[in-house]
């Protein structure tokens, strides 16, 4: 993934954490068990993640410094 000034981005989750929540919660959540999560998956999470983040700061008033919900 390419950032805004074409270098490359950092990582915002750590991906194996996350599989391994994904697949728990699946196996509460559903009948089927889930074994993988695609890389496709990941990266659907960390863009909803980004544009979360960015929402937070655009909601955020001018003044402070300190960004909070």
């Amino acid at each position: 993934m390419l950032g805004v000034d074409g270098g490359e981005v950092m990582n915002l989750i750590n991906k194996s954490a996350l599989r391994r929540h994904i697949l728990l919660r699946a196996q509460a959540l559903r009948i089927h068990k889930f074994t993988r999560v695609s890389d496709d998956a990941l990266v659907l999470m960390e863009v909803s993640l980004r544009r979360q983040a960015d929402e937070l700061i655009r909601s955020h008033p001018a003044k402070g410094m300190t960004i909070k919900p």
